[in-house]
């Protein structure tokens, strides 16, 4: 995953410079996604955590 991580930007890079505008817009597009995913990947176990504690702080007050 980290390599991946580390590939991606070297790859967008040397399309930008190389490719057409279409192929420059995929790329943009692309990496918004990869984004995006990378997000939403680290958010789902803190929001799972801070759910967990709330659930936990509720059951203990009854």
């Amino acid at each position: 995953m980290l390599k991946l991580a580390v590939i991606m930007p070297r790859i967008i890079i040397s399309v930008r410079e190389y490719g057409d505008d279409q192929s420059k817009f995929a790329s943009v597009e692309f990496l918004k996604v990869w984004l995006t995913l990378n997000a939403g990947i680290s958010i789902i176990p803190i929001a799972g955590f801070i759910l967990n504690t709330s659930l936990k702080i509720n059951s203990d007050s009854f």
